[in-house]
């Protein structure tokens, strides 16, 4: 007698097909999943430096106001220049360079240096850049070229406003050559909105007052030799005569005579 043949069930061709689009099915989500997480690091990543370059250019554009000086005898060099005629303006100035301003360490310490900042075209779009050199180089030297350095990118929108003590409100454009305002308002905008090319996704707005005034000329004091605070005769005087204000001396009885200091 021959022993019952144990029958054994395999998976059809069927389920086979089924098991493996079930799992392509979970490795397609896993997969969305994962690119989901990559390009939303990635977005916060340009979203966090885009903030944080358009924190250091406002910073660098209110050290630069606030330590603006303008010499009216010497124009050629301490000129205050804006041009805000478009939605993107430039400026430059003569101010001292200070350590929150990019580049603070290649110019080696010194003091004042003209700094401009101004939009510049790039193939991935509009910048925001910035230069500086002392105020006395000669930049059409070879080696002499100022150092500059990309502030902001996609930037849409950079404004620049005066405050007129006349008129009592801000203006777009500055027309006293000869004299700083008391303050600025300057606009930074970077980003597009979803559907349009010109309105900005992130505006950062600053009011910087300028506590510095024009220099009109040379101050003059006493001549070299002559202490503080004494009073000196007008060109011409005969020697030994008294300066003016001089209470007149008692001839007949000294001893009622004012002291006199001698040195």
């Amino acid at each position: 007698m021959q022993p019952a043949r144990q029958h054994r069930r395999a998976f059809t061709i069927i389920e086979v097909m089924i098991a493996i689009g079930i799992f392509a099915m979970v490795i397609t989500a896993m997969y969305a999943v994962w690119m989901s997480i990559i390009k939303g690091s990635r977005a916060a990543q340009n979203a966090a430096a885009a903030v944080q370059r358009s924190r250091i250019a406002m910073s660098a554009l209110e050290e630069a106001f606030r330590t603006v000086q303008l010499f009216n005898e010497n124009l050629r060099h301490y000129a205050f220049i804006a041009d805000t005629s478009g939605d993107l303006a430039s400026v430059s100035m003569v101010s001292r360079l200070s350590p929150a301003i990019p580049g603070f360490a290649v110019q080696r310490g010194l003091a004042l240096c003209r700094i401009s900042f101004f939009p510049s075209n790039t193939a991935n779009g509009i910048e925001l850049a910035m230069s500086h050199y002392p105020v006395l180089a000669d930049v059409d030297k070879p080696g002499a070229e100022p150092y500059t350095v990309t502030l902001a990118r996609d930037v849409t929108l950079f404004t620049i406003e005066f405050w007129d003590r006349q008129k009592g409100e801000y203006v777009e454009e500055w027309l006293y050559t000869n004299q700083l305002p008391q303050k600025v308002l300057i606009t930074l905008g970077t980003g597009k909105t979803a559907g349009s090319s010109t309105t900005p996704h992130d505006v950062v707005v600053r009011e910087v007052t300028i506590p510095s005034a024009a220099v009109g000329g040379m101050q003059t004091g006493p001549p070299m030799g002559v202490p503080p605070g004494t009073t000196t005769p007008p060109p011409g005087t005969p020697p030994g005569t008294p300066p003016p204000g001089t209470p007149p001396r008692n001839t007949r009885n000294p001893l009622q005579n004012p002291p006199v200091n001698r040195f």
